[in-house]
């Protein structure tokens, strides 16, 4: 990102750096700045958009900032199963990024027992490309659990953009899911909501499209308490495989965290 860009964030960020008393309040504040905010359909649209562009132009998916623990979390899998095609929620999976990548170890099997979660707007954008055609993608969470045993789930900076993300996380908690991962929260000691400024430009994998405006586009984002989510996981009889913190860079206080549990 070129310096004057960085800059007019930066600013942005500052004019608008607010803790709202609720999601609610946020949402709307975000709506006003940019309209439907996480479900907008441009962004949808541009999300699909750009990342058929990066396939077409033969793009490498491995590259993506959330799949190093993907792997990670599928090969010890592996290990334990034999190989077996494992059946896997990607909550908030965006455009099938991480299943089209494990298509090349699965093949086809991978799609037809695996599920992306998404927003109704991503859902609904998600039939109008061929990329996409095979991925079963889904809005509806506790459906998918109650009638499938999924052995993975996993999800990537997602958790922090829900209005109630601890009612996710008891629902997976009480799944018997053998694996879960989460991987680019926004953690922290304290639970605050504000707007989440990023460019449009910044959504997705692969280049900018030209054809779009690159605005600043806003959403809501809560920080999320790691020892809550340990406390639940640990209470619904799992244990912890992996626990890392690392500074972040977003525009809310908290550090960027991954973790996974394991119920054997």
């Amino acid at each position: 990102m070129g310096l004057i860009r960085r800059i007019k964030k930066k600013i942005a960020t500052k004019l608008n750096e607010k803790t709202f008393s609720s999601y609610e309040e946020a949402l709307k504040y975000c709506e006003s700045k940019t309209r439907g905010a996480y479900q907008s359909e441009n962004l949808s649209e541009y999300r699909f958009k750009k990342t058929n562009n990066f396939l077409i132009n033969y793009g490498n998916l491995i590259t993506a900032p959330s799949m190093p623990l993907l792997m990670f979390a599928l090969n010890f899998y592996l290990k334990k199963d034999n190989l077996k095609t494992p059946k896997i929620i990607d909550f908030g999976g965006a455009c099938g990024e991480s299943l089209i990548l494990l298509q090349k170890i699965f093949s086809d099997k991978i799609y037809k027992s695996s599920w992306v979660i998404e927003s109704p707007q991503i859902v609904y954008e998600s039939k109008k490309w061929e990329f996409a055609k095979d991925i079963q993608f889904s809005s509806d969470l506790k459906n998918i659990i109650s009638n499938n045993k999924i052995d993975i789930f996993f999800t990537s900076g997602c958790i922090h953009y829900l209005k109630k993300p601890y009612e996710v996380i008891n629902i997976i908690a009480k799944s018997n899911i053998s694996l879960v991962v989460f991987t680019r929260n926004n953690f922290s000691s304290n639970t605050e909501i504000k707007a989440q400024i990023s460019y449009l430009s910044e959504n997705g994998i692969g280049p900018h499209l030209d054809e779009y405006e690159d605005k600043l586009v806003y959403y809501p984002i809560t920080s999320i308490l790691p020892k809550k989510i340990i406390s639940i996981f640990v209470r619904n009889g799992y244990s912890i495989l992996v626990d890392i913190k690392k500074e972040t860079e977003q525009n809310i206080s908290g550090v960027d965290g991954d973790l996974i549990f394991f119920k054997g």
